[in-house]
């Protein structure tokens, strides 16, 4: 209703693509790898392409390993879990989201800001965590992933998957913790 971009949204979405992302290039490559159709069975490009068709076939054989589960189910039930608390909240009067028609119009950069402040523009330190940890974790992800996709999926470490479901249940609870701040009226 307020036009402002959703942290919850945006970590639900960026970890989606990233996967979707990884499992595609895996699928692709190996499918596609630009390969002339003579090449000796032992040409560099042919044993690469082997290797990512082997990387995606382990993939379907193993499925998605338990901390891709949690990255991408953590941020989408602090999704769900939020917008259920947020438009109950306003439902009961608790908080109040004015619709702000401008915040259509905003920069790009305004918009990232968003994803880091709360309604009034200052910084959140919960959307500030829940933000940073978990664009930590897909910097890592992609920086293992982008030059060896024939390994599959890389195993990430058990502390970034950790601190970013750290910082999606402070994003949830803080959600539930909001109350509309007192105004004096007059």
């Amino acid at each position: 209703k307020d036009n402002r971009a959703s942290p919850s949204k945006v970590q639900a979405v960026l970890w989606t693509y990233a996967v979707v992302f990884a499992i595609g290039s895996m699928l692709l490559l190996g499918k596609s790898f630009n390969c002339p159709p003579e090449a000796d069975p032992e040409h560099k490009c042919v044993a690469q392409k082997n290797k990512l068709a082997e990387a995606f076939e382990g993939f379907l054989e193993q499925g998605l390993q338990a901390e891709y589960l949690v990255l991408l189910g953590f941020p989408a039930a602090a999704l769900v879990a939020s917008k259920a608390i947020t438009t109950g909240k306003v439902a009961d009067g608790e908080i109040e989201k004015l619709e702000n028609p401008a915040a259509a119009e905003a920069s790009l950069g305004d918009r990232i800001a968003e994803l880091a402040s709360d309604d009034s523009g200052d910084t959140d330190l919960g959307d500030f965590q829940y933000l940073l940890f978990n664009l930590i974790a897909i910097g890592w992800f992609f920086f293992e992933f982008l030059p060896r996709p024939e390994e599959g999926l890389p195993d990430i470490p058990d502390t970034l998957v950790a601190l970013t479901g750290v910082s999606a249940a402070l994003y949830v609870s803080k959600k539930v913790a909001e109350r509309q701040k007192p105004v004096i009226t007059s």
